[in-house]
Protein backbone atom coordinates (compact mmCIF):
# COMPACT_ATOMS: atom_id res chain seq x y z
CA UNK A 1 0.00 0.00 0.00
CA UNK A 2 2.95 2.18 0.83
CA UNK A 3 4.62 1.75 -2.58
CA UNK A 4 0.90 2.48 -4.43
CA UNK A 5 1.19 5.40 -2.82
CA UNK A 6 4.36 6.44 -3.20
CA UNK A 7 4.04 5.90 -7.07
CA UNK A 8 0.11 7.83 -7.36
CA UNK A 9 -0.12 9.91 -4.76
CA UNK A 10 -3.24 10.40 -2.71
CA UNK A 11 -5.63 10.22 -5.63
CA UNK A 12 -6.39 6.27 -6.11
CA UNK A 13 -9.01 4.00 -4.75
CA UNK A 14 -8.27 0.00 -3.64
CA UNK A 15 -11.10 -2.25 -3.44
CA UNK A 16 -10.23 -5.04 -1.40
CA UNK A 17 -12.40 -7.73 -2.48
CA UNK A 18 -12.59 -11.35 -1.45
CA UNK A 19 -10.36 -11.20 1.75
CA UNK A 20 -11.32 -14.25 4.17
CA UNK A 21 -13.78 -11.88 7.13
CA UNK A 22 -11.16 -11.61 9.31
CA UNK A 23 -8.47 -10.28 7.14
CA UNK A 24 -11.20 -7.79 5.08
CA UNK A 25 -11.79 -6.55 8.67
CA UNK A 26 -8.68 -5.90 9.20
CA UNK A 27 -7.44 -4.73 6.21
CA UNK A 28 -10.03 -1.83 6.54
CA UNK A 29 -9.41 -1.02 9.97
CA UNK A 30 -5.36 -0.59 9.56
CA UNK A 31 -5.34 1.81 5.68
CA UNK A 32 -8.85 3.40 6.21
CA UNK A 33 -7.10 6.44 7.94
CA UNK A 34 -4.21 6.75 5.41
CA UNK A 35 -5.65 5.07 2.29
CA UNK A 36 -8.36 5.74 -0.30
CA UNK A 37 -10.02 2.15 0.39
CA UNK A 38 -13.38 0.40 0.41
CA UNK A 39 -15.08 -3.06 0.73
CA UNK A 40 -17.89 -4.22 -1.63
CA UNK A 41 -18.49 -7.10 0.27
CA UNK A 42 -18.51 -5.37 3.47
CA UNK A 43 -19.73 -2.03 3.17
CA UNK A 44 -21.48 -2.13 -0.75
CA UNK A 45 -23.79 -5.07 -0.81
CA UNK A 46 -24.71 -4.73 2.82
CA UNK A 47 -25.97 -1.06 1.95
CA UNK A 48 -27.62 -2.20 -0.95
CA UNK A 49 -29.46 -5.40 0.78
CA UNK A 50 -30.64 -2.52 3.80
CA UNK A 51 -31.98 -0.61 0.99
CA UNK A 52 -33.97 -3.98 0.05
CA UNK A 53 -35.10 -4.58 3.19
CA UNK A 54 -36.26 -1.01 4.17
CA UNK A 55 -38.58 -1.24 0.81
CA UNK A 56 -39.60 -4.27 1.18
CA UNK A 57 -41.32 -2.81 4.39
CA UNK A 58 -44.13 -1.61 1.87
CA UNK A 59 -45.07 -4.56 1.57
CA UNK A 60 -44.61 -6.05 4.75
CA UNK A 61 -45.50 -3.42 6.80
CA UNK A 62 -43.76 -2.51 10.51
CA UNK A 63 -40.27 -0.86 11.07
CA UNK A 64 -37.25 -3.00 10.69
CA UNK A 65 -37.08 -3.17 14.59
CA UNK A 66 -40.78 -5.31 14.30
CA UNK A 67 -39.16 -7.75 12.06
CA UNK A 68 -36.69 -10.50 13.16
CA UNK A 69 -33.86 -11.71 10.43
CA UNK A 70 -31.98 -14.94 9.56
CA UNK A 71 -28.50 -14.62 8.38
CA UNK A 72 -26.95 -17.87 7.31
CA UNK A 73 -23.69 -18.93 6.23
CA UNK A 74 -20.79 -16.92 7.68
CA UNK A 75 -18.98 -14.20 5.82
CA UNK A 76 -18.35 -10.75 5.65
CA UNK A 77 -21.30 -10.01 3.63
CA UNK A 78 -23.66 -11.40 6.23
CA UNK A 79 -21.59 -9.20 8.88
CA UNK A 80 -21.79 -5.96 7.31
CA UNK A 81 -25.53 -6.17 6.84
CA UNK A 82 -26.35 -7.57 10.11
CA UNK A 83 -24.08 -4.18 11.07
CA UNK A 84 -26.11 -1.75 8.62
CA UNK A 85 -29.55 -3.07 10.15
CA UNK A 86 -28.54 -2.45 13.46
CA UNK A 87 -27.18 1.70 12.88
CA UNK A 88 -30.37 1.95 10.55
CA UNK A 89 -32.22 0.41 13.13
CA UNK A 90 -30.90 2.66 16.29
CA UNK A 91 -31.79 5.75 14.18
CA UNK A 92 -35.26 4.28 13.49
CA UNK A 93 -35.32 5.93 10.33
CA UNK A 94 -24.46 0.59 -4.76
CA UNK A 95 -20.74 0.11 -4.99
CA UNK A 96 -20.08 1.65 -8.57
CA UNK A 97 -21.89 4.33 -7.93
CA UNK A 98 -20.25 5.08 -4.72
CA UNK A 99 -17.04 5.20 -6.28
CA UNK A 100 -18.11 7.29 -8.72
CA UNK A 101 -18.70 10.09 -5.84
CA UNK A 102 -15.42 9.14 -5.03
CA UNK A 103 -13.93 9.84 -8.47
CA UNK A 104 -15.88 13.29 -8.98
CA UNK A 105 -14.78 14.73 -5.84
CA UNK A 106 -11.34 13.48 -5.90
CA UNK A 107 -12.25 12.16 -2.42
CA UNK A 108 -8.32 10.79 -0.42
CA UNK A 109 -10.34 9.05 1.85
CA UNK A 110 -13.54 6.94 2.55
CA UNK A 111 -15.49 8.04 5.56
CA UNK A 112 -18.54 5.97 7.47
CA UNK A 113 -20.29 9.19 6.94
CA UNK A 114 -19.95 8.72 3.21
CA UNK A 115 -21.56 5.21 2.84
CA UNK A 116 -24.20 6.28 4.82
CA UNK A 117 -24.83 9.01 2.44
CA UNK A 118 -24.68 7.12 -0.69
CA UNK A 119 -26.78 3.97 0.90
CA UNK A 120 -28.07 4.36 4.45
CA UNK A 121 -29.41 7.88 4.59
CA UNK A 122 -32.79 7.95 5.08
CA UNK A 123 -33.48 10.71 2.29
CA UNK A 124 -31.23 8.21 0.27
CA UNK A 125 -33.65 5.17 1.00
CA UNK A 126 -36.90 7.24 0.78
CA UNK A 127 -35.39 8.42 -3.21
CA UNK A 128 -35.31 5.25 -3.76
CA UNK A 129 -38.12 3.71 -2.57
CA UNK A 130 -40.22 6.37 -3.95
CA UNK A 131 -39.37 5.11 -7.03
CA UNK A 132 -40.73 2.06 -6.83
CA UNK A 133 -44.31 2.01 -7.55
CA UNK A 134 -47.66 0.13 -6.46
CA UNK A 135 -46.91 -1.19 -9.77
CA UNK A 136 -43.40 -2.21 -8.90
CA UNK A 137 -44.55 -3.80 -5.95
CA UNK A 138 -47.39 -5.69 -7.13
CA UNK A 139 -44.60 -7.64 -9.14
CA UNK A 140 -42.89 -8.24 -6.21
CA UNK A 141 -39.94 -5.21 -7.67
CA UNK A 142 -38.42 -3.87 -4.37
CA UNK A 143 -35.80 -1.96 -5.92
CA UNK A 144 -36.40 0.73 -8.62
CA UNK A 145 -36.12 0.01 -12.20
CA UNK A 146 -33.34 -0.59 -13.92
CA UNK A 147 -33.79 1.97 -16.53
CA UNK A 148 -33.29 5.03 -14.09
CA UNK A 149 -30.03 3.74 -12.85
CA UNK A 150 -28.19 7.00 -14.37
CA UNK A 151 -30.23 9.64 -12.72
CA UNK A 152 -30.18 7.52 -9.31
CA UNK A 153 -26.15 7.01 -10.11
CA UNK A 154 -25.83 10.69 -10.52
CA UNK A 155 -27.72 11.57 -6.88
CA UNK A 156 -26.02 9.21 -4.89
CA UNK A 157 -22.47 9.88 -6.43
CA UNK A 158 -23.50 13.69 -6.01
CA UNK A 159 -24.10 13.24 -2.39
CA UNK A 160 -21.22 11.01 -1.98
CA UNK A 161 -19.27 14.28 -3.85
CA UNK A 162 -21.00 16.62 -0.93
CA UNK A 163 -19.86 14.54 1.36
CA UNK A 164 -16.21 14.32 0.47
CA UNK A 165 -16.55 18.04 0.68
CA UNK A 166 -17.87 18.23 4.22
CA UNK A 167 -15.28 16.16 5.51
CA UNK A 168 -12.13 18.00 3.67
CA UNK A 169 -11.36 14.89 1.95
CA UNK A 170 -12.48 15.88 -1.31
CA UNK A 171 -9.14 17.47 -3.69
CA UNK A 172 -11.50 18.10 -6.63
CA UNK A 173 -11.02 22.13 -6.65
CA UNK A 174 -12.81 24.16 -7.28
CA UNK A 175 -16.35 22.26 -5.82
CA UNK A 176 -18.57 21.97 -8.91
CA UNK A 177 -21.80 24.18 -8.28
CA UNK A 178 -24.10 21.47 -9.13
CA UNK A 179 -22.42 18.25 -8.30
CA UNK A 180 -25.44 15.97 -9.71
CA UNK A 181 -25.09 18.30 -13.66
CA UNK A 182 -21.05 17.52 -13.07
CA UNK A 183 -21.98 13.44 -12.25
CA UNK A 184 -23.59 13.35 -15.28
CA UNK A 185 -21.26 15.05 -17.18
CA UNK A 186 -18.49 12.53 -15.97
CA UNK A 187 -20.45 9.70 -16.76
CA UNK A 188 -19.75 7.41 -20.24
CA UNK A 189 -22.86 7.48 -22.75
CA UNK A 190 -22.70 4.80 -25.11
CA UNK A 191 -24.15 6.56 -27.59
CA UNK A 192 -22.69 6.35 -31.76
Amino acid sequence: MTAVQQNYGEKFLVQFEDFANYNAFELLAKYCTTHLVFNDDIQGTAAVDLVGLVAALNLLGGTLVDHIFLFLGVGQVGTGIVKLIALEMSKQHIFPVFGFGLVISDAIRVHDEMLLVAYVSIERVEALVGQVTKEHLAKGMIYPPFTNIKKISAHIAAKVATKAYELGVATHLPRPENLVKYAESCMYTPTY
